[in-house]
């Protein structure tokens, strides 16, 4: 996948991981998805933490970097 001049290689490590995606031409960003090992639901309480697993890998270009955030609209709800 190319993002500006640069080509960012995504691998599966999991044949049921879903790909990352922009869903907008515009985005500035692009969608990951949480892709269950043993495909057992995950509930994350308010205030607690978990580390989900996307079964994916990224080789990200040198000078650049990745940086992981919330939906922008789950953390406009959260204001």
């Amino acid at each position: 996948m190319s993002v500006g001049e640069n080509t960012v290689n995504v691998y599966r490590v999991r044949e049921a991981a879903k790909l990352p995606y922009r869903a907008h031409l515009d985005d500035a960003g692009m969608d990951f998805f949480f892709a269950p090992i043993d495909t057992v639901a995950v509930r994350i309480a308010p205030g607690q933490t978990a580390l989900l697993s996307t079964g994916v890998k990224v080789e990200v270009p040198p000078g650049c970097m990745l940086q992981v955030m919330n939906k922008s609209g789950v953390a406009y709800k959260r204001q």
